[in-house]
């Protein structure tokens, strides 16, 4: 699985998504990450704005491993506080198992 981080000392452009399958939108910046999901929508890359769930296309879920179980846990991007909380239950219960 290739991974692909960019560190860049000026702000984002458009040709930044060039090549990309997949897109987070993750600034301290409401307009900017606005405008990365609107690129993102226009070349029709999957994107998850940190700050707004209405303009991302997927979530990422809450991971949860045990001894030899995977679960995953995710919301609708509207409360990140119970997905936390499901997800350490979710955690107990698989750790219980081993």
């Amino acid at each position: 699985r290739a991974e692909i981080e960019i560190n860049l000392c000026r702000g984002y452009e458009k040709s930044d998504l060039s090549g990309a399958f997949l897109a987070v939108a993750a600034t301290d910046d409401r307009a900017v990450n606005h405008r990365i999901a609107e690129d993102c929508a226009s070349l029709g890359i999957p994107v998850s704005v940190a700050d707004s769930a209405l303009e991302s296309t997927f979530f990422f879920p809450a991971v949860c491993e045990g001894a030899e179980l995977t679960a995953g846990v995710v919301s609708r991007g509207t409360s990140h506080a119970k997905t936390a909380e499901a997800a350490r239950r979710i955690r107990r219960v698989l750790e219980e198992m081993t």
